[in-house]
């Protein structure tokens, strides 16, 4: 009687577990088509696809990229916010000066000398421009940085030591030839100290001259840059004592410039310039 209760209540199990199974085994087999049919399966990679697109692919391992500024940066230093060329150019003529005086050279030796340093500068900033060509703005690999980092302390060095006075410089093989023309031995040189105030006191000069070229501009323009840099000269020649005239109010300068021989002022300026100019001059007084 036990078997046989067992084997009824058994029977009576499955077919209760038999009806919900059927209905599973139904699900599936209607669902595995939708998930898994080609269309389904393109539409969730064109997704991914598209997910893709927003996500950046990573950096290059191993990867640098250098801009101009940082190069500029690199080579000049805290010098970078004078104007380089014109820097070098100011150096220039005070070593010129300098050495001239030292060796009672000629006028046209200083002429020389001015051109072959002016000539050593260029060459600097062109390396400087073939460096930024060859380097900036791309990815360079380990070996191109250490390449490019190479360079760029070599210009640095350059630029300190400034490129007229560098051994093989045309600077130096034509002081070299002067000296040997001249019959005379090589003896210590002062180089400019303080290059950054000897700069400082350049641009104020410069300053001055344009100045006078601005107040000029509406009734008698300069002829060109050249003539305000000669203005430039002749104030300093004039202004021995180094008086400092400050430009913050034009009224003031003028008074103050006005003072100066009318000797002085014709050597660089044409009747035109100077009519007009004496008439500021005279305006400033009151």
């Amino acid at each position: 009687m036990t078997l046989i209760f067992l084997y009824s209540r058994s029977r009576s199990l499955m077919r209760r577990m038999t009806f919900p199974l059927c209905h599973a085994a139904v699900f599936l087999a209607l669902l595995i088509p939708v998930c898994f049919s080609p269309q389904t399966v393109y539409s969730q990679a064109e997704a991914d696809d598209e997910e893709a697109e927003v996500i950046e692919a990573p950096a290059e391992l191993g990867v640098a990229r250098i801009t101009d500024l940082e190069l500029e940066i690199r080579v000049f230093g805290d010098l970078v916010r004078f104007k380089r060329a014109s820097f070098l150019d100011v150096i220039l003529k005070a070593q010129v000066e300098q050495t001239c005086a030292a060796y009672h050279f000629k006028v046209e030796y200083k002429q020389k000398l001015l051109l072959a340093g002016r000539v050593d500068n260029l060459r600097f900033f062109e390396r400087l421009e073939q460096l930024k060509a060859q380097s900036c703005n791309r990815n360079l690999n380990p070996r191109q940085f250490v390449e490019f980092d190479t360079a760029a302390g070599l210009l640095r060095r350059a630029y300190l030591g400034f490129p007229f006075r560098h051994g093989q410089s045309l600077y130096g093989k034509t002081l070299n030839r002067l000296l040997k023309t001249e019959r005379l031995a090589m003896i210590p040189v002062p180089f400019v100290d303080n290059a950054a105030e000897v700069y400082r006191i350049e641009e104020y000069w410069l300053s001055l001259g344009d100045f006078i070229r601005i107040e000029l501009a509406a009734e008698a323009p300069l002829r060109d840059n050249q003539q305000a840099g000669q203005i430039s000269d002749m104030l300093r020649k004039q202004m021995l004592d180094e008086r400092r005239i400050s430009l913050g109010n034009p009224t003031t300068a003028l008074r103050k410039l006005g003072e100066l021989p009318e000797t002085a002022w014709k050597s660089v300026l044409d009747q035109s310039q100077w009519d007009c100019l004496k008439k500021k001059f005279k305006g400033a007084r009151g």
